[in-house]
């Protein structure tokens, strides 16, 4: 978003992690990335293609309200 928040704006957080075979089955990524990636977590999850989290947050006076925080988001 390129604007100043105000109260009563509701914007969606979506972060989001994404499983690309192609790029996490090169070996040269397995290699670059060796110190800073959980390849034996990745190889257990790359199945699911990924995951986004949307939550909603109306923008308040005082402090942001997460509108969809009553949702579950365990998996």
């Amino acid at each position: 978003m390129d604007l100043p928040l105000a109260s009563g704006y509701v914007v969606t957080v979506e972060p989001g992690l994404y499983f690309i075979p192609p790029l996490l089955n090169d070996p040269s990524a397995a290699s670059r990335y060796r110190e800073v990636v959980n390849w034996p977590l990745v190889d257990q999850h790359i199945g699911i293609g990924g995951v986004r989290i949307e939550d909603n947050v109306l923008i308040t006076a005082s402090a942001p309200e997460n509108l969809t925080a009553a949702i579950p988001k365990a998996l």
